[in-house]
């Protein structure tokens, strides 16, 4: 062996698998919640057992959700700036402002009936490239305009003429679900949850609503389609103005959506959900006994075998509210859409509860139109078009940029909760499972445990002559962990030189323990891959792989002093890993530090087109103001 081929070497070689123990760790912990939580769900007997049990989960949104940026009285400010007539339909081309320079672009479809006044719904899109434009939409809408509703689209943030990432006219970011996760990392970092900002945008396009006497929304309804699904269920579950509700290919159960799904978009993320016991059923218990369909597809990524377990138990607590029948579903033969079957028994099931007509609309004339017609804006973008116009980033940035610097007492107070986390601290159970001579060095193979079935790995280095002695010890802790030693390989040489025994190490998630990919479609590190998918179920846990990786730090920080007898500790840290050395030097103590080629969590919020390549593992929401 020589050193071109040692970061090569696998545990596996001496019988130890570290690539399934984070997901198997993971996994354990999510399913010991789901089960938890669906115990508090099976003692609901009495309809005070779910008045209170509603009083919870209702305290629980709130709180993963947090502050939403939500002002009634700031003016709307609303301008219809375009107007398309048909035969049975008018629609509006609408902008109104849901925040301090946040304009939201969107379309009303009002039915040509000879009627002065309609009901009204509330239409969240889905990640489409073009948002409200996209022609299952402009379907889904113009099929509830048909039922004798006016239906109100508005692009969500990062979606058509809200896409904001936009150099020389063309977007820069992919609009819709990458825009979604490289803003909403952002927003992470800085303590926001990407949620509420779409949550505020529903809520105003409400207070929109409200304002038109051409409008009844005494049964003010909701429907959407996947991402648009998500919003609808938050929405009908968080703001009481919603009366009847039809979101499509999303509701679910989180247990099944684990064994199924990907990661999620970062609107979609509930932190502390999962750990406080939030689930789907939560949704729909909070807007129980409202009249809800829920519209699926059986071959959804969101698993229909999930919706069917939600829709089941939602039936007995719609049935102890005296409310059974208002609670239905709808199945589709469809892979992850907004189907025409589907919107039309929406449209359907909305008439019959607000009409009180059942009928059979007919759809066969239904048609769709050039998307640019119903653009809002000239150039397609708002971004562009208004000359005052900001982003999500922007807002977020502006949040962060407000914040005061903490002092290291509120560093440490922040940080202990986060990275010690209830884990159980054990015996490192270290094992030297090989050892070399390489290139006038002494190289050692170690695997320890930093949790209970969560093992670590790493190499010692030391100069030959050395082997014997007790040395200061410097802990090296690259990006990419021992995958990264040909690339550092002089930084290794200098430091063994130095005379120190060198310790490469490998912490949860990276290098030899960086687990299997579970999709072959996704690199491992960039956006869903398997870091961001087991850091997102983390932080339905109130946990973070960088709060994981921070303890195993810690822990080998301990294994140094104990295993190998030493107190003079220094470690040093590349590229995105000095995120956990940072962490460290608040929380640990007598040790050295220092950080080389250093990726700030600053330089991530304050750039506009931060590279995201492996950032999952330095994403802890908050983590940015205490690292300041």
């Amino acid at each position: 062996m020589d050193f071109k081929n040692l970061s090569e070497f696998s545990p596996s070689m001496g019988f130890y698998n570290l690539k399934d123990k984070l997901i198997n760790h993971v996994a354990e912990r999510s399913f010991k919640a789901f089960d938890r939580a669906d115990e508090i769900r099976n003692s609901i007997k009495t309809e005070a057992d779910f008045v209170k049990y509603k009083e919870n989960a209702k305290k629980t949104l709130c709180d993963f959700i947090g502050d939403i940026p939500y002002d009634k009285n700031l003016p709307l400010d609303a301008k219809i700036t375009g107007v398309i007539e048909e035969d049975d339909l008018i629609i509006e081309k609408i902008i109104f402002t849901s925040r301090k320079n946040i304009y939201v672009t969107a379309n009303l479809y009002i039915p040509k009936d000879g009627k002065d006044k309609h009901p009204a719904i509330l239409m969240q899109m889905g990640h489409s490239l073009t948002g409200k434009t996209a022609g299952t939409y402009q379907m889904g809408a113009r099929i509830h305009a048909k039922a004798g509703f006016s239906v109100f689209c508005f692009d969500p943030i990062g979606q058509g003429e809200r896409a904001s990432y936009i150099e020389n006219g063309k977007p820069k970011i992919t609009p819709a679900v990458m825009e979604h996760q490289h803003t909403g990392h952002q927003c992470y970092l800085a303590g926001n949850n990407f949620v509420k900002y779409f949550l505020c945008d529903a809520m105003r396009a409400i207070d929109y609503l409200e304002t038109r006497d051409d409008l009844d929304l005494s049964m003010l309804g909701a429907i959407g389609n996947s991402g648009g699904g998500t919003m609808t269920s938050v929405l009908m579950a968080y703001d009481d103005r919603i009366k009847i509700a039809a979101p499509s290919c999303f509701l679910t159960t989180r247990r099944a959506y684990y064994y199924a799904g990907g990661a999620q978009d970062s609107e979609q993320i509930w932190v502390g959900g999962t750990k406080n016991n939030f689930d789907h059923y939560e949704l729909v218990s909070l807007f129980c006994p409202k009249p809800l369909l829920i519209c699926t597809v059986d071959s959804d990524f969101f698993p229909l075998e999930g919706t069917d377990a939600l829709f089941e138990k939602e039936k007995e607590f719609y049935r102890l509210m005296g409310k059974e029948n208002n609670l239905r579903m709808t199945t589709d033969e469809n892979t992850h859409s907004y189907t025409v079957k589907n919107a039309k028994t929406s449209a359907e099931f909305l008439k019959e509860q607000v009409f009180g007509e059942i009928t059979d609309i007919d759809i066969r004339d239904i048609k769709v139109i050039p998307e640019e017609e119903l653009w809002c804006t000239k150039t397609g973008y708002i971004i562009t078009d208004v000359p005052d116009a900001l982003g999500v980033f922007d807002e977020n940035l502006k949040d962060y940029l407000s914040d005061s610097v903490k002092t290291k007492e509120e560093k440490k107070a922040f940080l202990l909760p986060k990275v010690f986390n209830n884990r159980e601290s054990i015996k490192f159970y270290l094992k030297k499972i090989r050892a070399e001579e390489i290139e006038d060095m002494a190289v050692s193979f170690y695997v320890w445990y930093s949790q209970p079935h969560l093992p670590n790995w790493g190499m010692t280095f030391s100069r030959k002559d050395k082997r014997d002695e007790r040395l200061p010890v410097k802990i090296l802790l690259f990006e990419n962990g021992t995958d990264d030693l040909l690339k550092y390989k002089e930084e290794v040489l200098k430091s063994v030189n130095d005379g120190y025994l060198t310790f490469v190490v490998d912490l949860s998630s990276m290098g030899k323990c960086e687990p299997n990919t579970l999709y072959t479609a996704h690199d491992p590190k960039n956006f869903y891959g398997v870091l961001e998918r087991l850091n997102k179920d983390l932080f339905f846990l109130d946990d973070s792989l960088c709060g994981i990786k921070a303890y195993d730090l810690l822990r080998c920080i301990e294994l140094v002093k104990e295993e190998f007898g030493v107190q003079d500790i220094t470690v040093e840290g590349f590229e995105k890993a000095t995120v956990l050395v940072r962490i460290a030097e608040i929380l640990s103590e007598n040790i050295k530090t220092v950080c080389k080629n250093e990726i700030s969590l600053d330089d991530i919020i304050t750039d506009r087109y931060y590279n995201p390549y492996n950032i999952s593992g330095t994403v802890m929401p908050g983590l940015a103001l205490y690292l300041k």
